[in-house]
């Protein structure tokens, strides 16, 4: 029921890859849980994304750190249905539950070291929780990945802070500032009725936002002082 694509994955050293975990045939659902193994020596995980079967107003992607190096726990949760669904489709539509087949996470990969030959990516166990409320186990689902080359020493540097960030945001509660942001462009773009927006625009969005703050603290700055501005009065009336 769930596949990876691409598989193999080839990374080198020059960027990242990105590994789509997609499932098939799916009765309507309102969350899942899946563990993701990898090998932490060679590959990192900088980044992790709902794909476009859950990426919605309402659902909420979570992120948990394993107790050793290599495995996260991602999880998947809908908290509210859209309004206005057609009393003529299927219970699961109607809910606005996702069904049928589709991307479900996609997930960036760094490279962090040559490969002898190819290294597994394990995803399972993983199960789907029901509009019903049930449970159903899903099949164990591998690809394989192959590091042709290392990154240079300041990509590396990147990586790795970026993967630090991704498990730090998980401990602390939540996927990080870059998924935060996405899932906030995400839902603004499903609420304008437009086309799911790209890591351009969301980056764009962040220059936005520094530009904003630089023309606040440059106007701030720009203030005279209450002090300077009682002495140029006094002055004034002298």
């Amino acid at each position: 029921m769930l596949s990876v694509s691409p598989n193999p994955l080839i990374l080198d050293g020059g960027g990242t890859q990105v590994l789509g975990i997609q499932i098939d045939d799916a009765p309507a659902f309102e969350g899942f849980t899946l563990e993701l193994g990898y090998d932490a020596e060679r590959l990192a995980v900088t980044a992790l994304e709902a794909g476009a079967l859950i990426a919605a107003p309402g659902a909420s992607l979570t992120l948990e750190s394993g107790s050793e190096p290599g495995l996260l726990r991602i999880g998947y949760a809908r908290s509210e249905a859209p309004d206005g669904a057609p009393g003529s489709e299927s219970d699961g539509e109607r809910a606005g539950r996702p069904q049928d087949g589709g991307p479900l996470v996609m997930i960036t990969l760094a490279p962090l070291a040559v490969s002898e030959g190819p290294i597994a990516i394990t995803i399972g166990p993983s199960e789907l929780r029901l509009t019903d409320g049930t449970t159903v186990e899903l099949p164990a689902s591998r690809a394989e990945v192959l590091v042709q080359s290392a990154p240079d020493p300041e990509s590396l540097a990147a990586f790795e802070a970026q993967a630090e960030g991704l498990i730090a945001s998980a401990q602390s509660g939540g996927p990080g500032l870059g998924r935060t942001l996405r899932a906030a462009f995400s839902d603004l773009g499903h609420r304008l009725g437009i086309l799911e927006p790209g890591p351009r625009v969301v980056w764009l969005g962040l220059l936005g936002l520094a530009l904003i703050v630089v023309a606040l603290g440059w106007s701030y700055g720009r203030r005279p002082l209450a002090s300077d501005a009682a002495s140029a009065r006094a002055d004034d009336r002298a």
